[in-house]
């Protein structure tokens, strides 16, 4: 006997379940994908929101430390140069209000850096500021021995000694005591500058994944693909050989056994087939032997007559049967197809949600770098302010000089507004260089988020393809279920007139008495398959 090389099945899947577990798992990595991807981002945009708050925040505080050292310098400067205790008392109690601008600013920059502790280098550059503090005491002491003096005394000149001293010596520690700001500003700079370096790698690390689980998603469904495919034209294909052998008579083939699979059910389906036509073959050769002798020409013609009948009418209650069985199959395979499709769908809905939530992000990073452009134009006004101020003191010491020994101490006055009309100048432009870096900080990570949410529309259109190819096997599945139905309809067609055709035959037999009682058993033999004399002449 010759022996089929059948492959095995799919295993103990069925081709429905192997469907399902591979597009599931390629949706799977999409999903995963894509739902890394949307907290990456979220996270990078609070990062980065959080930055240039607590830049703007830290910056907008140094400027108000150094603004009011210097109004602290100024008010006490003229309350030395004043004479009346009114103007003395005045300006005292503006370097009160002064100095209790400078400790809530001083506070707060405190608090913004939870004392220097998350920073490095600010908590030396918050030691450098307490050492320059120090000059407050002097200005204090300075200002409480004029508050007596003229408590004691009533009116008093000006001290040129002390006028000289705060000119001198004061003011450069004043000035040492505003630059002492400086190094504040500079390690939360560096500190952004690190915090933005940590979003550019998380933001790289969220591509990289995007771009891996892709490739993995590529290659599994394809593997998956390729396994079905195989799992199921091969051992079909065999299945169609193996009917054609029957078909043309040839039952010596021995068929293994297959798979769990479909494909394995329709192999041993085969083999019963087989199997059961062999067992009839040879007993409707053995009962054709044994009437050979006694049949007559109308005998002979109407036994060969009812053979070919229900030859035919068996032949297509089987084919029927199988027929019914394969429709069953398609209707499960084509239920399959309809839930993959709905999953492949849900899919790209949240791919598509994962765009949106990205297309967000990048509208609150332009939100973010316009605001921070405003706070850029507030420091060009503070400019402003510091150049017209510049001005009005050069023309106050203009008209100092002109009033001669009178106007010196006004001029002096003059001097120092000028002077801090420059610092304040150079103050803002700081600021503005540090509005400005901050801006580009947000431009960089709008560039990052725009080209994540490229990454995503990317996706989501691969997600929609796997969703189309899958509607397309739905179709194609819904459409074979619609064809088996067609031929199951037209094989129980064929199946009663052939039913039709036996009684005919059954009534001619009925005429050849002397061979009725073995037609009668050659009929129940050979009212299921028929192939005596085909199998004999073999």
């Amino acid at each position: 006997m010759a022996v089929a090389s059948v492959p095995q099945g799919g295993g103990r899947l069925g081709i429905g379940m192997r469907l399902a577990l591979g597009f599931g798992l390629v949706l799977a990595l999409f999903a995963g994908s894509t739902a890394y991807a949307v907290l990456q981002m979220r996270a990078m945009e609070r990062n980065m929101a959080s930055a240039v708050h607590a830049h703007a925040e830290i910056a907008a505080r140094a400027s108000a430390m150094r603004s009011s050292i210097d109004d602290i310098y100024l008010n006490a400067l003229l309350l030395v140069l004043s004479t009346q205790r009114e103007d003395i008392d005045f300006h005292q109690g503006l370097v009160e209000q002064s100095r209790g601008l400078y400790q809530r600013a001083r506070s707060g920059l405190v608090s913004l850096t939870h004392g220097g502790q998350d920073i490095p280098g600010l908590a030396g550059a918050l030691g450098g500021l307490a050492q320059a503090e120090g000059v407050l005491q002097e200005l204090e002491r300075s200002i409480r021995s004029r508050v007596d003096a003229v408590r004691g005394q009533g009116d008093v000149e000006p001290d040129l000694v002390v006028i000289d001293h705060f000119a001198g010596t004061m003011r450069a520690r004043v000035e040492q005591w505003v630059k002492a700001v400086d190094p504040i500003v500079e390690a939360t700079t560096a500190a952004g500058r690190e915090r933005q370096a940590h979003a550019s790698a998380a933001a790289a690390l969220a591509q990289s994944v995007q771009v891996l689980a892709s490739v993995l998603a590529i290659l599994g469904g394809a593997l998956a693909a390729w396994n079905i495919a195989r799992g199921v034209t091969r051992p079909i294909g065999e299945a169609v050989r193996v009917a054609e052998r029957v078909a043309q008579g040839d039952l010596s083939l021995v068929i293994p056994r297959g798979g769990r699979d479909e494909t394995g059910a329709l192999l041993e389906a085969l083999a019963r087939m087989q199997s059961s036509l062999g067992a009839l073959v040879r007993e409707v050769r053995d009962v054709a032997h044994s009437i050979q002798d006694a049949s007559t020409d109308v005998s002979s013609g109407n036994n060969d007559l009812s053979q070919r009948t229900e030859h035919a009418a068996s032949q297509l209650q089987r084919t029927a049967g199988s027929v019914d069985q394969l429709s069953g199959a398609v209707r499960q395979s084509a239920q399959s197809a309809r839930t993959a499709d709905g999953l492949a769908r849900n899919a790209a809905q949240a791919a598509e949600q994962g765009g949106q939530v990205v297309l967000q992000a990048v509208q609150s990073m332009q939100d973010i770098a316009l605001q921070s452009r405003k706070i850029a134009d507030i420091i060009g006004l503070i400019e402003g302010i510091a150049f017209q101020t510049n001005i009005l003191a050069l023309n106050a010491a203009v008209e100092a000089a002109r009033a001669g020994e009178q106007g010196r101490g006004f001029a002096v006055v003059a001097g120092e507004v000028r002077s801090l009309a420059h610092r304040s100048d150079a103050a803002a432009k700081d600021i503005k260089l540090l509005i400005q870096s901050s801006v580009a900080s947000v431009a960089c990570g709008s560039a990052l988020v725009h080209d994540a949410g490229q990454k995503m529309e990317g996706i989501v259109a691969g997600v929609r393809q796997v969703t189309a190819a899958i509607h397309e096997i739905t179709h194609a599945a819904a459409s074979q279920s619609l064809g088996i139905d067609e031929v199951a309809q037209a094989m129980n067609d064929m199946d009663q007139s052939t039913q039709q055709n036996a009684a005919l035959v059954e009534q001619s037999a009925a005429a050849a008495q002397s061979l009725q009682s073995q037609a009668q058993r050659l009929a129940r033999m050979v009212s299921a398959f028929q192939l005596a004399d085909r199998v004999a002449g073999r």
